[in-house]
């Protein structure tokens, strides 16, 4: 009896070890995702959370010698209902590299950040989209993907992440 009961701890200590060690993690249970601001407009839901530290020797323009971390998240959201106007939350949804630079003109819409916060609810940072993908079709049941980058030991402190139209 006591083998069986080694060997079943052996197993199931061996299956958790494979499911921690790999790359890509779950955070619906330790961050919690919420798209609050984005259901009320376009019926948008939290289809799944998953992050997972990469290394990268660039982002966009930006170089780094040597390779930097990241945390790499990625939320799938998916239209819980027909969005009314697919066409204004293609405006809204402008990732890193197409947002205006210092000195151009500004995007006449407020566009969709994702914000980081605390466990105390304090706002950690904003971020724009790194990237987008799929399509926002603003059809009842397509969903798709907003990609951000974030430095490891800011998303440590992380508690709560929330898509929302930027503040102005």
């Amino acid at each position: 009896m006591k083998v069986i009961m080694l060997a079943a701890a052996l197993l199931l200590t061996a299956a958790q070890s494979q499911l921690l060690c790999g790359q890509e993690t779950k955070t619906e249970e330790a961050v919690k995702c919420t798209v609050e601001h984005l259901d009320k407009s376009w019926n948008l839901a939290v289809k799944s959370v998953v992050t997972k530290e990469v290394t990268k020797e660039a982002l966009g323009d930006t170089k780094f010698n040597p390779a930097k971390k990241f945390v790499e998240i990625r939320i799938t959201l998916e239209f819980a209902d027909e969005a009314a106007s697919p066409k204004e939350m293609k405006r809204r949804f402008v990732t890193e590299s197409n947002m205006p630079k210092v000195g151009e003109v500004a995007l006449k819409e407020p566009q969709t950040q994702l914000w980081l916060f605390d466990g105390d609810g304090v706002e950690l940072k904003k971020f724009e989209p790194w990237s987008l993908e799929g399509e926002i079709t603003g059809v009842q049941g397509d969903a798709f993907r907003v990609v951000i980058y974030c430095d490891p030991e800011l998303f440590k402190k992380t508690k709560k992440i929330d898509l929302r139209p930027a503040s102005k």
